[in-house]
């Protein structure tokens, strides 16, 4: 038989197993999370008390909907706390990003805007209007206000009226262009009036222009010049009882034949200076006429040109032979006209410095 002290054995080994379970299960049940779960069912009872006072017919399985802030705060993972301090580091990141872009804002100077000048109220410069009906309706309107004082002040109230600030830049071209074709007002003019200073215009128009006048003055001049000689000529005829009437028509015809020749100036030719500068002032005096025609060529061409002339005098053949040349030369090039100095020009020169074009001399 086993003795008293073994006997104890087994129960102190239950007892001890049994304190251990209830000291773990203390542990346990003394976290946070349990401790609200206890004060929120606080809470729920007098809830619980009250809903079953107002509605007994309520089934026992029924749940009822409780605010989250009594319900329990579950513990949270190891992912959901890195979770959570990512969150929090970001957003202290980005306080101090707005922090940092503020103190820099207070930190810039204040920029300074440019002053503009107030804007002139004083009224452009009047433009003479380029239409003929525009300046037409000026004109008309200037008479009017010239006439009277009475019309002047029309005038002037009429100037207020709905179509003074009627432009808006923001409408389109199109719109604007079609409304400004009726939408005018009707000025205070009559239609004789207008057609009065429209003919005024016209007449304006078709007077020729100062240059233009000047030199039909002077043609003019020329030409009572001449008359007034001729008629002396003829005078001086009549008078002379010696001619027989067929030599004064001779002479009367004459004198009209040297009369239209006079006419047609001779043209002066001058050779244009290397530097440039007066080639007019080259002139020498007695050499050219008042009036006369003067022609400034160049000074190769006109070597080039004199010495043609002394070889068409010396072979009276040649302009013709040139001429022959000078079309064959058309009809290889198509047409392209060629300059002295070009390689069809070197191949045809004889030699002599005489090409297609005459003398280089």
């Amino acid at each position: 038989q086993p003795t008293a002290s073994e006997a104890l054995v087994p129960v102190e080994a239950a007892s001890e197993e049994i304190l251990r379970a209830e000291h773990r299960a203390s542990r346990w049940f003394s976290q946070d999370i349990f401790q609200s779960a206890s004060r929120g069912e606080d809470r729920i009872r007098p809830l619980d008390r009250e809903s079953s006072d107002e509605g007994e017919g309520s089934s026992d399985g029924e749940v009822e909907d409780v605010d989250e802030s009594m319900l329990p705060k579950l513990p949270m993972g190891d992912k959901q706390k890195r979770q959570l301090k990512r969150k929090s580091d970001k957003e202290r990141l980005e306080r101090l990003g707005k922090r940092a872009r503020k103190d820099a804002e207070d930190e810039k100077p204040m920029e300074v805007a440019p002053l503009e000048p107030p804007k002139s109220i004083v009224p452009r410069r009047f433009e003479k209007p380029s239409d003929p009906r525009e300046l037409a309706e000026t004109l008309a309107l200037g008479s009017v206000l010239v006439e009277s004082k009475k019309s002047r002040m029309e005038l002037i109230d009429a100037a207020y009226n709905r179509w003074a600030f009627d432009r808006d830049d923001s409408l389109p071209d199109w719109f604007t262009e079609e409304e400004n074709r009726f939408n005018k007002p009707e000025l205070p003019i009559s239609a004789e009036l207008m057609a009065q200073f429209r003919a005024k215009l016209r007449e304006i128009n078709a007077r020729p222009i100062r240059k233009v006048a000047q030199a039909k003055a002077r043609k003019k001049r020329r030409l009572q010049k001449r008359l007034e000689k001729l008629r002396t000529t003829a005078m001086s005829l009549v008078d002379s009882p010696d001619m027989s009437e067929a030599a004064k028509a001779r002479q009367m015809r004459k004198a009209i034949n040297r009369m239209a020749n006079e006419d047609k100036r001779k043209v002066t030719v001058v050779a244009m200076k290397k530097g440039g500068g007066n080639n007019r002032g080259r002139l020498e005096k007695g050499k050219v006429s008042k009036g006369a025609k003067v022609k400034i060529v160049d000074r190769r061409m006109k070597s080039d040109r004199r010495g043609e002339k002394k070889a068409n005098k010396r072979n009276p053949t040649r302009p013709k032979l040139q001429a022959r040349k000078v079309q064959q030369m058309k009809t290889r090039t198509n047409g392209k006209k060629l300059g002295p100095g070009s390689k069809r020009d070197k191949k045809i020169n004889r030699g002599d410095g005489k090409g297609i074009y005459g003398s280089r001399a």
